[in-house]
């Protein structure tokens, strides 16, 4: 099949690592599977394959954004490093804590979660 945008070239059935830059940012999107041309390096994938590829591109946009929001919260700041121990840390470290010894309590009873809910609702 010749390529539709530029008709220059057949394409070719292939699976390439490609670039992608968002805000001048690159990356690589690994092991897309589609119909390359040679020509003009335009890319023809299916509907999964395009989904999957959309994912990628969505999740480093993701990063890029946060990335670029945090420098420009940060630009005109000083940022003082303590040394001390942050209270908010220190409280979801000690809840997650409590949330990893329920659960290996509850693995080692062969219970599921579900039956701890219900047993917990009874009373």
């Amino acid at each position: 099949m010749k390529c539709l945008p530029c008709g220059a070239a057949e394409l070719v059935r292939d699976t390439r690592d490609m670039p992608y830059t968002y805000k001048g940012e690159s990356t690589i999107i690994p092991d897309v599977t589609g119909d390359f041309c040679l020509a003009c390096g335009e890319v023809i994938t299916d509907a999964e394959e395009s989904r999957r590829t959309m994912a990628l591109m969505l999740e480093f946009n993701k990063q890029v954004n946060a990335s670029m929001l945090l420098d420009r919260l940060t630009h005109h700041c000083y940022i003082l490093e303590t040394g001390n121990e942050s209270y908010r840390f220190r409280q979801s470290s000690e809840e997650a804590k409590v949330r990893i010894q329920a659960r290996e309590k509850l693995k080692r009873s062969g219970k599921t979660p579900e039956d701890s809910l219900y047993e917990e609702n009874l009373f």
